[in-house]
């Protein structure tokens, strides 16, 4: 059998079709307070990418059982999501779980959990901040 060579920017074609536009928080750094507690700051920027649904699951939590919803993420490459960003989906709030050690044909693919946003208050100040509710 012979080999063949598949075109890339095919697959560029691909996620152009099936894609949304969504909020990304991508994490930009850390620091650590005098009290050991860390804070992250996040950065809001446009991605542009397709978000399948990939079925719901229980976990116990210290108030019980919680359902938690999972999603992959494709997107182009060119987009260096990592563990900790966030993903801002209608009024849902996923957060980056794992990342694929590496692109194939230029495509990035990423699970996502859902999160409730106020267990990363970090997160919630600086969606404040970006959207003018709280001035810095």
């Amino acid at each position: 059998m012979a080999n063949h060579v598949i075109d890339p920017s095919y697959f560029d074609d691909v996620i152009a079709e099936f894609s949304f536009s969504y909020d990304w928080y991508h994490c930009t750094g850390m620091d650590v307070d005098d009290y050991g507690n860390q804070k992250n700051t996040f950065t809001k920027l446009p991605l542009v990418g397709s978000l399948q649904p990939h079925g719901k699951r229980r976990t116990p939590n210290k108030v019980g059982m919680v359902e938690v919803s999972t999603y992959d993420f494709y997107c182009k490459s060119i987009y260096r999501i990592d563990n900790g960003d966030f993903i801002k989906y209608q009024n849902d709030w996923l957060i980056v779980v794992s990342v694929e050690p590496y692109d194939e044909y230029g495509v990035r693919m990423v699970s996502l959990e859902s999160a409730n946003p106020a267990q990363y208050r970090d997160l919630l100040e600086a969606q404040k901040a970006l959207t003018g509710e709280k001035i810095i």
